[in-house]
């Protein structure tokens, strides 16, 4: 079992569409801090297990892009198991955020992410819920586009602390809709 420090509530920041970046109309962006003890050895591996253990998938090990994008058919949990850096969240009239290793983000899909600058051992560890595969979209969203976004899957786990942990309270799983339901599906 990886250890990690006792359960921290995320920052949650909610984002309205940015220019041509839609965002995600109902669930705020998860932000948690030092979720590993400091003297911990391995924040990648540890990482990979707790998304593993969470049941998220598609495990990766690379950075984040250095232009804006997001994704429609999947949520993203980005963990920074090393180096620095300061990413663009939420299109450009989103958030500055510098992030350290111990960090994680939870993008709900729809949300602009990109790499404004990083040290060289910057690293990042993601994953997607079940069933659920990033697509990178560079442009502006169409309405079927905004319906997927709408309707995507809320995970039945938390990527750090599972099926207990505060994803869960921060991302209901009933959503409010709107007219998105009634776009055509062009």
């Amino acid at each position: 079992m990886t250890q990690r420090m006792e359960m921290r509530q995320p920052k949650a920041l909610r984002f309205t569409a940015s220019e041509w970046v839609p965002n995600n109309p109902f669930l705020p962006v998860l932000v948690y801090s030092n979720v590993f003890d400091r003297a911990h050895p391995d924040y990648a591996y540890s990482f990979e297990r707790l998304f593993s253990d969470a049941g998220w998938e598609g495990i990766w090990r690379n950075g984040v892009f250095s232009y804006q994008h997001y994704h429609v058919g999947a949520h993203e949990v980005l963990g920074i198991a090393a180096g620095t850096a300061e990413l663009l969240i939420g299109g450009t009239d989103g958030a500055r955020l510098t992030v350290g290793a111990g960090h994680c983000l939870v993008l709900p899909a729809g949300t602009g992410h990109m790499r404004i600058s990083a040290d060289e051992d910057f690293l990042v560890v993601g994953a997607y819920p079940p069933g659920q595969y990033a697509d990178v979209k560079t442009s502006a969203a169409t309405p079927r586009d905004l319906k997927t976004i709408a309707n995507l899957p809320i995970p039945s786990s938390d990527p750090i602390y599972g099926s207990a942990g505060p994803l869960i309270v921060a991302w209901p799983g009933e959503k409010v809709q709107t007219n998105l339901n009634d776009e055509p599906d062009k």
